[in-house]
């Protein structure tokens, strides 16, 4: 096991929070990724939970603050995506957030820009993500294969795949993913 790999904490919602609080005081430099279902958090009560992850990012710790940051622009990308951009942004320029969490800040910059059809600037910003040594390489990847589908580049499109299908280290959900994709034409019209 790689000790410099991510921990991926996921809260479907009830009690993550509370097994997270003690890990980041146990292993306060730890790279840690922490996804939460809150879809209906709480209850459906967008307002409130924005205003919720907005005082955590205010007034927790730095391991939440960083986290609440994240949550609360994945909440603003669900009613203004192109603010939620240059929040994400914000958050991949920050040092203090640490690489894991810039990476996947700019990886969610990158998905809100290929939703916008921005694929020369989705792809600016998601192909340093593809490096070796990068957290998120093959999520970047997949997400390439899909911009430069629906943008027409065949080119890189094939590109993007093969790198991916020749990648030992690519997961077999994400490759399933991208043959499924490729199997239907991977074309602009079939995204």
């Amino acid at each position: 096991m790689n000790p410099d790999a991510p921990i991926l904490f996921f809260d479907s919602g009830v009690g993550g929070l509370s097994v997270l609080e003690p890990t980041l005081k146990l292993l306060p430099t730890a790279p840690i990724v922490y996804a939460a279902d809150s879809a209906g958090f709480p209850y459906g009560k967008r307002s409130e939970a924005e205003a919720a992850f907005g005082k955590i990012a205010a007034d927790g710790t730095s391991g939440y603050r960083h986290l609440a940051r994240l949550r609360e622009t994945a909440e603003l990308a669900q009613t203004d995506p192109k603010a939620a951009i240059v929040a994400y942004d914000k958050i991949t320029a920050d040092g203090a957030v640490g690489p894991v969490l810039q990476d996947l800040a700019a990886l969610r910059a990158g998905a809100l820009l290929i939703d916008a059809n921005s694929y020369e600037e989705a792809r600016r910003r998601l192909e340093p993500l593809t490096a070796n040594d990068r957290t998120f390489r093959h999520t970047a990847r997949e997400f390439l294969v899909l911009a430069s589908s629906r943008a027409g580049d065949s080119a890189a499109t094939k590109r993007w795949f093969d790198l991916m299908m020749t990648d030992v280290q690519t997961p077999a959900a994400t490759r399933m993913r991208v043959e499924k994709l490729m199997a239907l034409g991977a074309s602009p019209g079939n995204t």
